[in-house]
């Protein structure tokens, strides 16, 4: 992202009262354990690392939107 980490744009997702229950599923090439807590603090919903299988994809999203 040019401007905001992924981490920011969660947080404001978050902070915004009309965004704040949208799931959020964070893809990534990082993938440490440390990065994964930070994901999960800023409230993301799910978490995938790259590279990732488009079957896994689609079942997360599935998923997160209740279908």
């Amino acid at each position: 992202l040019p401007s905001l980490s992924g981490l920011e744009v969660v947080a404001a997702l978050r902070a915004d009262a009309a965004t704040a229950a949208l799931p959020v599923l964070m893809l990534t090439a990082k993938g440490q354990e440390r990065d994964r807590a930070a994901a999960e603090a800023a409230g993301v919903s799910d978490f995938m690392t790259k590279p990732f299988d488009n079957a896994e994809i689609r079942a997360r999203v599935r998923a997160l939107l209740g279908a």
